[in-house]
């Protein structure tokens, strides 16, 4: 246990598995029955700018998929050629990390133990263990070798994590209509609804109401990279925003289309904005009913593809541990703005919690996911030496970080974004960026004035300045 081996041909960037525990607690009833079988965790590795001595850097992927990119391009990159270090991308534990479950297996029995203190362990045992190939010796395991891990999104949790759980391991770390609709409880109106985008047959209503956030949040998302792309901007025509403040009728509709707009319309109670809703509602139809033909196989039926109990790793983190959940909120109540919601109200934390409970058969006593298991490192008030805190200040996700705007279930500004923390552990909001947008990068050569922005520029810049000065304290104390 504990060699590496390489798993596929890739000439430069070959997989690499290595053997680790499924169960690292064998004291915790929550993992029982416990187990001593072992899973093959993945990763890849660059050893180009390696120097004797240098850093291990590693990127925990999470979602993302184990793909040499990271090594090409990019942040990981960039430190490991400004420290000497060793590169590697790191796959964690149920996502394209290994190998514990088939894919069609996500059961409750299955994902017990897919939890952050087991992957945090993993990183641990991996960096106290491995030997890598071509390296093996140099003795790069942690604590002997300064380890910098870095991440984003998921991986970004597990990386402050693992620097907070394990601090002698890891030398650092890095819709108004709908809602009256649904709510009026009139079946045939609803029915209407649905059949304007083409979704008759869906039965749950939150699955239909939570697909409408999905299809603009991922367009969003999307949207909110820096990376130069071939697809439509949100906000230019063509994309999501100049088609639903459209004022022209979208092309190739049909009469029977127009009639149920305008019905969808008075039944949500706008019959005296028909005509100016109408293009809006019709775009929106055309928009919702195509990304279902993208989403979906065409095979299956749209209920089945929109079922609100399909079991993943991602779905399982937020029902036990995370939450997450993508609520909407009334105008103007407690703690929420007076803009509208781009979400549903079908879309709160009750029906979140009964998703999972039936998703993974819970019994009764389930009510939400334990927030303890994360917010235990910290939640808002998370810090710690040599840590860096970087979002976009446009992150969609930046509401549930340390870096969010407001303080939890408040309208009070959080006080830790007025400054930008110490020289040790700067704290970095890039104005206007996205998600992640400090991680990624392009060849040097496709460099331009304004590609990356200057904001990504300055944040990689004071990363890698960061991450040097640590390193030399680091010597300082071992030499």
């Amino acid at each position: 246990m504990g060699l590496s081996k390489a798993i596929d041909d890739v000439p430069r960037f070959p997989t690499h598995q290595f053997t680790i525990p499924i169960d690292h607690f064998h004291n915790e009833s929550r993992y029982e029955p416990h187990t001593t079988e072992t899973f093959e965790a993945l990763y890849k590795m660059d050893d180009t700018f390696y120097i004797p001595g240098g850093p291990v850097i590693v990127n925990t992927l999470g979602e993302d998929y184990l793909d040499a990119h990271w090594l090409q391009a990019g942040l990981l990159r960039d430190l490991a050629k400004a420290t000497g270090g060793l590169a590697v991308v790191w796959g964690q534990r149920y996502y394209y990390g290994g190998d514990i479950v088939r894919s069609d297996s996500y059961t409750k029995e299955n994902l017990r133990f897919h939890t952050r203190e087991q992957a945090l362990a993993d990183l641990a045992y991996f960096s106290q263990h491995v030997e890598f190939p071509g390296l093996r010796d140099k003795n790069l395991a942690a604590p002997g070798t300064p380890w910098i891990i870095i991440g984003g999104s998921y991986a970004g949790q597990t990386s402050v994590f693992a620097r907070i759980q394990y601090p002698d391991l890891f030398w650092q770390k890095l819709i108004d209509i709908a809602n009256t609709i649904f709510a009026s409880g009139n079946e045939s109106a609803i029915q209407e609804f649905k059949g304007g985008f083409g979704a008759e047959d869906v039965a749950s209503n939150n699955g239909l109401a939570t697909f409408f956030s999905l299809e603009l949040s991922t367009e969003y998302a999307s949207d909110l990279k820096w990376i130069p792309r071939s697809r439509t901007p949100i906000d230019k025509p063509g994309g999501y925003c100049s088609d639903i403040t459209s004022s022209h009728i979208p092309r190739h509709v049909t009469a029977k289309q127009k009639a149920t707009a305008r019905s969808v319309i008075a039944n949500g109670g706008r019959a005296d904005e028909t005509e100016t809703l109408l293009p809006s509602v019709l775009h929106w139809f055309e928009r919702v009913s195509g990304y279902f033909l993208v989403l979906c196989d065409s095979l299956k039926k749209l209920d089945e593809c929109l079922s609100d109990r399909t079991p993943s790793p991602y779905v399982w983190i937020q029902c036990t541990e995370w939450g997450g959940f993508y609520t909407g909120y009334i105008a103007g109540s407690p703690d929420r703005p007076e803009a509208l919601s781009i979400a549903t109200t079908l879309q709160n934390p009750t029906w979140y919690i009964e998703r999972c409970r039936k998703t993974y058969n819970f019994s009764s006593s389930y009510h939400g996911p334990d927030l303890e298991r994360v917010n235990k490192y910290g939640g808002v008030n998370l810090s710690a030496p040599r840590l860096i805190l970087s979002t976009g200040s446009k992150d969609v996700w930046r509401g549930l970080t340390p870096l969010a705007e407001q303080l939890p279930a408040s309208t009070q500004p959080n006080p830790r974004v007025q400054n930008n923390g110490t020289t040790d552990s700067p704290q970095i909001i890039m104005a206007g960026a996205g998600h992640e947008w400090d991680l990624d990068d392009i060849p040097k050569e496709k460099y331009t004035d304004a590609v990356p922005p200057p904001v990504v520029r300055d944040a990689q810049a004071l990363e890698i300045k960061t991450v040097q000065n640590w390193l030399v304290e680091w010597k300082d104390a071992h030499c």
